[in-house]
């Protein structure tokens, strides 16, 4: 069986489907918080700024529109 892509995943997310939020999670964690540290240095300030993402991701899914790219730092992760 074929893992959803993220913009599968997105796109339930968006219609309501909050179980789609965990799969997103285990694949971008880490590079976000990569990203994060490195801007940041600080490894609670940085684990502050992943969840943040997600949650704003998770709050403002029903916004997506589908056009924009799934991706962190992309427009659907802010």
């Amino acid at each position: 069986m074929t893992e959803p892509s993220d913009r599968d995943l997105m796109g339930r997310l968006a219609a309501g489907d909050r179980e789609a939020l965990s799969p997103l999670m285990e694949r971008h964690h880490r590079r976000l918080y990569r990203i994060a540290l490195a801007y940041l240095r600080r490894p609670d300030d940085a684990l502050d700024v992943v969840q943040e993402t997600f949650v704003k991701a998770f709050v403002h899914a029903g916004r997506w529109d589908g056009a924009a790219e799934v991706a962190p730092g992309s427009r659907a992760s802010r």
